[in-house]
């Protein structure tokens, strides 16, 4: 009976090989099929990633100029607004401490929002706008004396005047230095 198996056997093989080859092929065939698939599907996900973080970044990039342009908008307003030329208008319009103490709560709530702004897009210039809010407030100081208190003694107006301008001059310099700095493309 073994050798009747074994014949069996022997006489199949011709017959079993092409059988077993082929399903050896197809086997390894998916295989090789269904990892080219995998990595394909790989790369497409890999694209979509990408494009999905090349999408947020254009959207963050696009949010970062919007902002930049409004805070240098703001800082434009508050150099035009501390400055010599300034000085002089309001020495024609006759302004009174009244509406100096009006100019500069308004320069106050154009700080609060350029701060609002800085805090979230820009926190590494924040130290800058301390120093020019500083400044702006020196500024407002000396304009409170200057048209207000020592209106009419003349020997103060002059000194006032030396120190507001001197305030004038680096507090747009400051100005233009976080302009710049805002500007400039990372």
């Amino acid at each position: 009976m073994k050798e009747e198996i074994f014949d069996i056997i022997k006489n199949s093989l011709p017959i079993l090989a092409p059988i077993l080859s082929s399903i050896l092929s197809v086997y390894a065939t998916g295989k090789i099929s269904l990892a080219i698939l995998e990595k394909k599907f790989l790369q497409k996900l890999q694209i979509k990633d990408a494009k999905t973080q090349q999408k947020l970044d254009n959207e963050k990039y696009v949010e970062e100029k919007k902002n930049k342009e409004i805070i240098i908008n703001k800082l434009q307003y508050i150099k035009v607004h501390n400055s010599i030329t300034m000085n002089y208008i309001k020495e024609e319009l006759e302004y009174n401490e009244s509406k100096i103490h009006k100019d500069y709560l308004k320069t106050l709530d154009i700080f609060c929002f350029i701060y609002s702004k800085m805090f979230i897009t820009f926190p590494r210039y924040i130290d800058q706008l301390n120093e020019i809010n500083g400044l702006c407030n020196q500024i407002w100081g000396n304009e409170q004396n200057y048209f207000g208190y020592s209106k009419n003694i003349e020997k103060n107006k002059e000194i006032l005047r030396e120190n507001l301008f001197n305030l004038y001059n680096k507090t747009n310099s400051k100005i233009y230095d976080l302009q710049n700095l805002l500007s400039e493309k990372r």
